[in-house]
């Protein structure tokens, strides 16, 4: 489902997952979902290469959005995060990061691919 973001009227809200294609054609600002890999890191501490089949996208990840995961390059994730267009180049800031796996096999979580209330958040299980 796409939303329009009521803040930039040019940018979208993705409330699932797109491919890394599908996110390069999207304007500034926007909102996405990724799942795919992420296969580097660029120099700097907080730039990363993200792959999917569809292509590449550098993603920035500040080191409080790990939360403390470990990923390798083969491992399943789905980011998270807001495009950003700055002089032709496309990346994502990443506000969330997740284990794909670790989505499917925890009991008592609840994940949402749609927004909720504050009043449903406060009544969701811990980690959801």
């Amino acid at each position: 489902m796409v939303f329009t973001s009521p803040l930039y009227a040019e940018a979208i809200t993705i409330n699932s997952p797109i491919s890394v294609s599908q996110a390069l054609g999207l304007p500034h600002n926007s909102w996405v979902i990724l799942n795919g890999n992420i296969i580097n890191a660029l120099p700097g501490g907080v730039n990363y290469t993200f792959s999917d089949p569809s292509g590449e996208i550098t993603v920035e990840i500040n080191r409080d959005t790990w939360r403390g995961i470990n990923i390798d390059p083969s491992e399943l994730v789905q980011v998270h995060g807001e495009l950003s267009q700055n002089g032709g180049t496309v990346s994502v800031r990443v506000r969330a990061v997740y284990n794909a796996e670790a989505l499917l096999s925890r009991p008592g979580q609840l994940i949402y691919s749609y927004p909720i209330s504050i009043s449903e958040a406060g009544n969701l299980p811990h980690s959801s």
